[in-house]
This record gives C-alpha cells, sequence and structure tokens, in this order.
C-alpha cells in the first residue's frame, strides 16, 4: 500500500515544483505569501498520497487534491466567509474580490509588486494548480518527462516577467531534481522488466548489471544538457524579452512587442532601449507638442515614487469628455488675461501604439478622447486615463492653455492639502523625506534669496539642476555613507550631482515640496521626431518630470533635466530670476543661468539614449540589424561546418598516427566504407573484403573499370592483413578517391549534401568529444580519489 502511495517521488515531485516556483519571489516585495502557499500545496501532495493507497485512477486522485486544496485555501483565506469550515458562496465573492486585488496589482505594478493579500491569495492558487499538474504527471501517471513541462511553466512565471535575467541557480535547482525524478522513475521502470542477468556457476565472476550502465550514462547524459542549458545563454548573444504577460514584466520595455514604463519609476530600462521598433506613432495639428502623459505618481517612500489609489476613478465611454473640458469653465476669468495665441485648439491622433494596458499616452490639454467601442477607459480625479485592454489606437481632441509668468506669479499660496478646484492637492504632494530634509533645507536657503513667489522658487530650483554643477548620465555615482549610514537616494543625488530624469525630477519635486509647493510625478514619453508630419516616439524617449501646483491655474509641468536630454524648459519656466545658486563649499557664488549652457561632453549621439558613454553591452546591442544579419549567417555557416571539418581532421589523424603501409590501406579501408554509408549504401560489418566488393558491384551498380578498381583496394586490404610481414604493399589511395567518385556522382544532390554536412566520422568525432566533456567530472573525481589512496 505504502508503494502505491509513492510518497518518495511525491516528494521529490513536490520539491521540485516548489523549486520552480521560488523565483517567483523576486517579482514580489516580500515573501509573506510563501508559508500559506507551502502549507495549502502540502496538503495536496499528502492527500494525493493517501488516496493513491485506495485507488489508481488518475481522476479520482486529481479531483481529490484539487478538493482539499480549495479547502485549505477556504479555510486559510476565507477566514469569516466559511460555515463550520466549509465554503459556502460567500466564501467564492469574497476570494474573488480578493482576487480582483491581485489582477490590479499585476496591472499596475512592476517587479517587484506590493505583496497585498490579493497576491498572496493568488499565489496559494498557483502554486496549488502547478503542484497539483507536476503531481499529476510525475507521480499518478508515471510520467516525469511531460511534468517537466508544468516546471517550465512554473519557472517562466518568472523569467517572462521580469526586466532582467534570473540568476542561474533558479534554473538549475529545479532542473536538477527533475533530473532526480526522471531517474527514480526510470529505473523503476528498468527494474520491473525480466532478469537481465542469467545465473552464473558458482565460483564465477557474475556479469556487469547492464542497468547499472544504463543509469549512468542517463545520468551524464543529463548533466550534460543541464550545463549546456547554463552555458548557452552565456555564449549566445542576448536577445530581446518577450513578455507572456502584460503586467509585472514592464520594467523593462525592450524589444518588440506590448510594454509599459514602470510605475515604481525606475525608468533606466526604458531609456537604454535601443529598439528600432517605436513605442507609438502620432499626427497632431499642434506645431511644437510637448511630452505625452503616461501616469502620474504622488506617493514617495523609501527613494521611490509610487501611483496614487487605485480609486477613486470613474469608467468612460467612447468619445469621452475628458475633466479638462470641465476645467476650461474655470478657465474664463483668466482668458482676458493670456496674450493671443496663448490659447491653442487641436487634434492628437495616436496609432501603431505598443503601450501595454492599463497604460495609454496622452497629450497635455486633452479634452475628448475617442478610443474603439470595446475598449473600457477609466479616468481618475488627477485627470490621468487609464484603459481596461491594450488601445492601438485613439483619437484626442486637446486644448492647450499657456499660462503666463505673470498670472502664475499671482497664484496664492496653498495653506493645506484637500480638494482644491477640481484638482487632486493631498498630503501626498506635499511630503517631503525626513531623510533628505536637511540638503533640501540648506539648499532652499541660499535659493530661496531673491525668490519672491512660488515661481520664481521653481524656476530657481529647475536652473539650478540644469546648471553646470550636474551631469546627466545613466551612470549613477556610488552610494555615498556618512559615518558608515549609506546616504538616500535624494541626498546622494544631491551630493554626487550625478543622474538621469528620475533623479533630478525627484529632487525638484522633494525641493518644492519643501517649500510649500504641492508636486508630483509624471512618466511618459518627450514628443518624438517628426518626419513628414508623423511623429515617431521610441522607446528610449521615456521621460520623467515634475508637475507643481498654482491654486490659480492648476498642475503645471516643469523640467529639471538638462536640456542635452529634455530641449528647452517650457516657456514660463524661463522667466529671469536673480537668485545666488551654488552649495560648493566655497564661499564664491554664481548666478544660476536660466537656461543650461551647450558643452563640448553634451554633444551626444542621439541613439545613446541621453548618455555620452556607454558600455560594451550597450554598444553590442546598438549594431545596426544588418551586423546581426551577418552575424547570424556567419554563425550558420560555422555550425554547418562543424562535422564535415572534424571528419576531416579525424580521416587525416587516422592517416597520420598510422605506422605502416599495413595500417595506412587498412585507415583507406575503413575510411571508404564509412564514406559509401553516409551516401546511404551500408555495408555489413561481417562481410569480408571480397564479400564486400560483390556487395557494393551490384548495391551501387559499379561499372567495368570502378569494379576493377575496388577489386584492387581488396586484394591491397588482403595483402596488407593476410600476407607476411615486411612485404611492401602499394598505397591504394587513387582507386579508393575513384570508387568513392562514381558512387558519389550516382547519388541525388540531397543525399551528397547530407553526406558531406553529417558525415559519419564528423558524428563520431563530436561524440567522442561530447563523451570526454560530459565525463571529465566523473575522470577529475576518480583521478583525485587516486590521488588520496595513494
Amino acid at each position: 500500500m505504502k508503494s502505491q502511495g509513492r510518497p518518495i517521488e511525491a516528494l521529490i515531485a513536490f520539491v521540485a515544483a516548489w523549486l520552480a516556483l521560488l523565483p517567483v519571489r523576486t517579482l514580489l516585495s516580500d515573501a509573506s505569501w510563501v508559508v500559506p502557499a507551502l502549507v495549502i500545496s502540502g496538503i495536496v501532495v499528502a492527500t494525493g498520497i493517501f488516496v493513491r493507497t485506495m485507488v489508481r485512477h488518475w481522476l479520482a486522485v486529481t479531483l481529490a487534491q484539487v478538493v482539499a486544496g480549495l479547502e485549505a485555501i477556504a479555510l486559510w483565506h476565507g477566514r469569516g466567509h466559511t460555515t463550520y469550515g466549509m465554503p459556502t458562496w460567500d466564501t467564492v465573492l469574497a476570494l474573488n474580490n480578493i482576487l480582483i486585488e491581485a489582477r490590479e496589482t499585476v496591472l499596475r505594478y512592476a517587479a517587484p509588486a506590493p505583496t497585498n493579500r490579493g497576491m498572496i491569495v493568488a499565489m496559494s492558487f498557483i502554486a496549488v494548480a502547478i503542484v497539483i499538474i507536476v503531481d499529476l504527471l510525475a507521480v499518478t501517471l508515471k510520467a516525469p518527462a511531460a511534468a517537466g513541462l508544468a516546471l517550465l511553466t512554473a519557472f517562466l512565471i518568472t523569467a517572462a516577467n521580469r526586466g532582467s535575467a534570473l540568476p542561474f541557480a533558479y534554473f538549475v535547482l529545479p532542473a536538477a531534481a527533475w533530473l532526480v525524478l526522471l531517474g527514480r522513475t526510470g529505473t523503476q521502470g528498468l527494474r520491473r522488466w525480466a532478469t537481465l542477468l542469467p545465473k552464473t556457476p558458482d565460483g564465477q565472476e557474475a556479469p556487469r548489471d547492464p542497468r547499472t550502465a544504463f543509469t549512468r550514462s542517463a545520468g551524464r547524459l543529463g548533466v550534460g544538457v543541464l550545463a549546456l542549458a547554463v552555458v548557452l545563454p552565456i555564449v549566445v548573444p542576448h536577445f530581446h524579452t518577450r513578455y507572456l504577460t502584460d503586467g509585472l514584466g514592464r520594467s523593462a520595455g525592450a524589444g518588440n512587442g506590448t510594454f509599459s514604463l514602470s510605475t515604481t519609476l525606475d525608468l533606466r530600462a526604458n531609456l537604454e532601449s535601443q529598439s528600432t521598433s517605436p513605442a507609438l506613432k502620432y499626427r497632431t495639428s499642434v506645431t511644437s507638442p510637448g511630452p505625452l502623459r503616461v501616469a502620474i505618481l504622488t506617493n514617495y517612500v523609501n527613494g521611490q515614487f509610487t501611483p496614487r489609489p487605485l480609486y477613486p476613478a470613474k469608467t468612460i465611454k467612447p468619445t469621452i469628455p475628458l475633466r479638462m473640458n470641465e476645467a476650461l469653465t474655470w478657465w474664463q476669468p483668466l482668458m482676458s488675461k493670456l496674450p493671443a495665441g496663448a490659447r491653442k485648439d487641436g487634434t492628437f491622433e495616436a496609432y501603431d501604439s505598443d503601450l501595454a494596458s492599463p497604460q495609454i499616452a496622452m497629450p497635455y490639454g486633452a479634452r475628448y478622447l475617442s478610443i474603439d467601442d470595446d475598449i473600457e477607459a477609466l479616468e481618475f480625479a488627477d485627470s490621468s486615463v487609464e484603459v481596461i485592454d491594450r488601445a492601438t489606437s485613439y483619437a484626442v481632441d486637446l486644448t492647450v492653455l499657456n499660462p503666463t509668468p505673470e498670472i502664475l506669479n499671482e497664484a496664492p499660496d496653498v495653506d493645506s492639502p484637500g480638494r482644491v478646484d477640481g484638482d487632486s492637492v493631498t498630503a501626498d504632494t506635499l511630503s517631503v523625506d525626513p531623510l533628505s530634509v536637511p540638503i533640501i533645507s540648506e539648499i532652499s536657503e541660499r535659493l530661496r534669496t531673491d525668490a519672491r513667489n512660488n515661481l520664481e522658487m521653481a524656476v530657481a530650483i529647475q536652473d539650478w539642476l540644469r546648471s553646470d554643477e550636474f551631469t546627466y548620465s545613466l551612470d549613477l555615482a556610488p552610494v555615498q555613507s556618512v559615518e558608515g549610514v549609506p546616504l538616500d537616494p535624494i541626498t546622494n543625488f544631491l551630493t554626487t550631482k550625478q543622474g538621469y530624469c528620475q533623479q533630478f525630477a525627484s529632487a525638484m519635486i522633494l525641493m518644492a515640496r519643501y517649500n510649500g509647493i504641492p508636486a508630483r510625478m509624471a512618466i511618459g514619453f518627450l514628443p518624438g521626431s517628426q518626419e513628414r508630419g508623423e511623429w515617431t516616439v521610441k522607446r528610449s524617449d521615456a521621460h520623467a518630470w515634475p508637475e507643481l501646483y498654482f491654486a490659480n491655474v492648476g498642475w503645471v509641468r516643469f523640467d529639471p533635466t538638462p536640456g542635452t536630454r529634455s530641449g528647452t524648459a517650457p516657456g514660463y519656466a524661463r522667466v529671469p530670476v536673480d537668485t545666488t545658486a551654488t552649495t560648493s563649499s566655497s564661499s564664491s557664488t554664481s548666478k544660476a543661468p536660466t537656461t543650461r549652457p551647450t558643452r563640448p561632453q553634451d554633444q551626444l549621439d542621439p541613439t545613446l539614449g541621453g548618455t555620452g558613454t556607454r558600455s560594451l553591452g550597450q554598444r553590442i546591442a546598438a549594431l545596426p540589424t544588418t551586423v546581426w544579419v551577418g552575424l547570424g549567417l556567419l554563425a550558420g555557416v560555422l555550425a554547418l561546418l562543424v562535422l564535415p571539418v572534424s571528419s576531416l581532421l579525424a580521416r587525416r589523424r587516422r592517416l597520420a598516427e598510422a605506422d605502416s603501409d599495413a595500417e595506412v590501406i587498412e585507415a583507406r579501408w575503413q575510411d571508404l566504407i564509412a564514406r559509401i554509408a553516409d551516401l546511404g549504401i551500408e555495408t555489413p560489418q561481417t562481410l569480408t573484403p571480397r564479400q564486400v566488393h560483390s556487395h557494393l558491384t551490384h548495391t551501387a551498380v559499379l561499372d567495368r573499370d570502378t569494379s576493377a578498381a575496388l577489386s584492387r583496394v581488396v586484394d591491397a586490404v588482403e595483402v596488407a592483413r593476410y600476407a607476411a610481414p615486411g612485404g611492401t604493399v602499394g598505397d591504394p589511395a587513387a582507386d579508393v578517391e575513384r570508387v568513392f567518385g562514381h558512387i558519389d556522382s550516382s547519388r541525388s544532390r540531397r543525399i551528397r549534401a547530407r553526406a558531406r554536412l553529417v558525415p559519419y566520422a564528423g558524428r563520431r568525432a563530436a561524440r567522442s568529444a561530447y563523451s570526454r566533456v560530459v565525463g571529465l567530472p566523473a575522470r577529475l573525481v576518480a583521478e583525485m580519489r587516486t590521488r588520496r589512496e595513494g
């Protein structure tokens, strides 16, 4: 009964499944999901072991495991929604609501996503499903090879949703467990065969058990394949990631297909993207379009900006009037103050968008959004828009209102957070990280010298960050420490003065908040490049910038990132401000320029994504497609030449190692038989040379001259084999080539091509090399053991 339950195999399968699931921890912020998923899936495995001792039908075992798994999930995660421990319809509704939270987390967050209750419950369901499938295939159905597909699926849950490669150990461990499971099941199946060894008389040594050699060879093969799977990705160039889902894998939007900007604001992967595939294309009636906003982030915690709460939001229909449309009535009192041309109505039509849901790139001033009827969209209180399904094309009517510095100067201070004029000014938009307050306070005192209002303070901050003191680079400076304590990200950036748009925007936001100006982060794209009226936005155009709140206008865009990356600042943010902007330890002061002067090192290659230097990996990734195609063709040609060259070298080596004329003749004879076999004419090894002559004459249809040449070769072989030592024998090389050439010319092109590309001698040399490589660890161990014993 115990063997029927197969507890050992079930335990190995359970360990293999969890080793394949373990990399999921890199997608989530913490491992609090592990314990419930581990306990619940353990209950499932124990149920399978118990049920298999009573019934053998796979369906009954699997149904029992499913019921046990659902009951365990209900008891663990559905507390308060069960009746006497049994799930009810209320349990189903409660779990459904929790799983909706998990879905929204996957769609919204880039890895690592927060480990909220929804993700914990979802991981319990995923773990149960993987464990049941692996147990069914490997244990109940006794097909561990097929279970490898389920383990690979579990592994790909992580590998296909990360922006970077997983450490090789995450692959090696589940693969090794799968090999153990495969080896145990295979060995047990071999032992069920009839007796393999005959009985031997007493006193004679029993022959070796062939099962030992079989299992040893299988083990070497498995280890060799596993080593190849680890080494091959290191040798082969890394291609762009293709995501299986549109969720957690959004942190690195490289490659073809859909992608998303990270909403935890790690934009470097997007900035480094050198893909020639555009993020989207659009046409607009606006002469100089501004950036396209994708998302708004307000909450700054532990050095990162994160999205606002998911709600409140309202569902909007196709041809959607947006909040900006309502805001236009609020702008009416300002219309008389706006100079001519400050208000511009226009259209924006996007197409070929690769942005995955829920993200959609929207221009500033959007009034109406037109999308397909079957696409549902949500509008949030901060006027940002998201789509439930991917929107590849859409149209926007917009009104661009350019406030003047005079209007912004009249903005009153915001005394306290709250709902102000339809815009969201919350406590998050005024909060400052306490760790960065000391350096922000010191800098603000110097910048505030001649700033008379919020606009001039904002411009002073922006212009100081755009000054020559700062360097734009995707390579961040090392984290500095004070008395052994690492600096927080903002303090480190303001100290090292090196970073990219994320650091520049984050610094300006916190400095503005410290000075009483509500501020938030916007992420999206720079306007892109125009050609014949069509604008193209690349993935490397990903950008982040701050929005500051002015009570009489609303949220206003600024851009502290140096102009070499972001271009010029908005017009209202380029007013002359007489401020002293220096934070150096010297007593000298310098005037912060309103626009950053161009330096020689700022004349950058636009393909570098805003940085003047690239790593070796970046330079390789930036090679033209034609170069990669050429390298691929060259690699293919070299791969095709491996076996032919190996065959040629093996033939030459056999001739070079021959010590006598007889050995040379024997080498040529064996080579002729092998080459003719490559042409599809097999010669049994039991035939004598004369029988080979008769066999080839009839099978290969030799003419008289070729048959005579083969006869001379046979005579030479017989003399070399059977004549008395000391005699001389002529080398039949010319006759060997004549026989082979005749047979070769009679075969089809396909057969001749196969004989040259995959010759027997080449295959044998490749197998020999493979055996030496796979057997190297065993030989080293044996040698070390011999030395120790010696």
